[in-house]
């Protein structure tokens, strides 16, 4: 009995392995299937086989199916996806703004310590420090509590204040106050 269930066994294998053979070769030639190939065939799979022996691309087929699933995945997260890559270019642009108002605040504050200078060359100063650097905004330009003429050893403080507008298209529309200080020591 033990026999048999091995010999049993073993041409379910062979059987296996021929199938197996017989959809490679059928992948990779034309050769006619032969019918004791497909009568092998149990669990319901011998229409999926003569499908994959012909090349039949018909609704059953699970790679077509799939096609379509992957456009819409792709149609729903598009939308957020942009939406994100706008954002981080939107980001970048306020903090590069940021840092342009503060670097032109400092530029101001050590024009502003020295005593031969006066208001307007503060202005000119951090407005040439700007330029470019915040597109169509006006920054607005403050020396506290004056030019440093004849106060050697106080300090002046120089603020930039400029508009920005932070966009995101079907997001977000924003309008911000960039803002730079400049602390420094009155100079002979």
């Amino acid at each position: 009995m033990r026999d048999q269930e091995e010999e049993f066994a073993s041409s379910l294998i062979a059987i296996n392995a021929c199938q197996r053979v017989w959809c490679w070769l059928a992948c990779q030639s034309s050769i006619p299937a032969p019918e004791i190939f497909f009568e092998a065939a149990t669990g319901g799979g011998e229409k999926q086989l003569r499908r994959l022996w012909t090349g039949d691309k018909q609704a059953g087929d699970p790679r077509r199916s799939e096609r379509g699933a992957v456009l819409a995945e792709f149609a729903l997260m598009a939308p957020v996806l942009v939406m994100i890559l706008f954002g981080i270019i939107q980001f970048g642009i306020t903090i590069s703004r940021a840092q342009a108002v503060e670097a032109a605040a400092r530029e101001g504050g050590r024009l502003a310590s020295l005593s031969s200078t006066t208001q307007t060359d503060v202005v000119s100063r951090v407005n040439a420090a700007l330029a470019g650097a915040l597109g169509d905004s006006t920054p607005t330009v403050s020396v506290e509590p004056g030019i440093c003429a004849g106060r050697e050893g106080q300090s002046v403080t120089v603020t930039v204040t400029a508009p920005h507008r932070i966009t995101i298209p079907l997001v977000l529309d924003r309008q911000t106050t960039l803002t730079g200080h400049a602390l420094f020591r009155c100079e002979a």
